[in-house]
This record gives structure tokens, C-alpha cells and sequence, in this order.
């Protein structure tokens, strides 16, 4: 486990201060799960972010409390990584 690479969930993060979050996370060489209120939207941020060399992958999603986190660990980030950082920047 020691030598699996972060992931990081940033709700809310195709633009504002979620958007710099998943970046400055993926700097750090965080695998980051951009979510987004639509697909387009989740795909156009995480597109931004490869274009700068950051791993990304997108989630549509209005709210993380749609979906529980241990289904979305095991779905999005797979059993055996090391998922360990949510952060919930989107409100509304």
C-alpha cells in the first residue's frame, strides 16, 4: 500500500477554488477525481488538468452525498487504492 498513488475527490472542482484545489493536489502528484454538477462540465476541468501533465478523471455528480463514499471507493477508486482525501468544496 505503501507505493499506491493518492486519489483525491474535490467536489465542486471545474472552476473557482475547487478547480485550483484539484490542480495544486495534482501538482503534488495526487490522482484527482474532478466532480462536477454535469458530465460536460466534469470533462472540460479534467481535460484542463491533463493538458498541465495532472492524472484526472471525471465525475458528474451534483453532490457528493448522492453517493455513498464507501460505494464510490470502491467504483471509482478501485478496492486496493488509496483513496483517502474528499474534500467538499461544492455548496448549494
Amino acid at each position: 500500500m505503501a507505493n499506491e498513488k493518492k486519489v483525491a475527490l474535490v467536489t465542486g472542482s471545474n472552476r473557482g477554488i475547487g478547480f485550483e484545489t484539484a490542480r495544486q493536489l495534482g501538482q503534488q502528484g495526487v490522482r484527482v477525481i474532478v466532480s462536477a454538477r454535469t458530465e460536460r462540465e466534469a470533462a472540460d476541468a479534467t481535460s484542463k488538468l491533463r493538458s498541465e501533465g495532472i492524472e484526472a478523471e471525471a465525475l458528474a455528480c451534483g453532490s457528493i452525498f448522492m453517493v455513498s463514499l464507501r460505494s464510490f471507493r470502491g467504483h471509482r477508486c478501485g478496492e486496493s487504492s488509496n483513496c483517502q482525501t474528499v474534500c467538499c468544496n461544492a455548496w448549494r
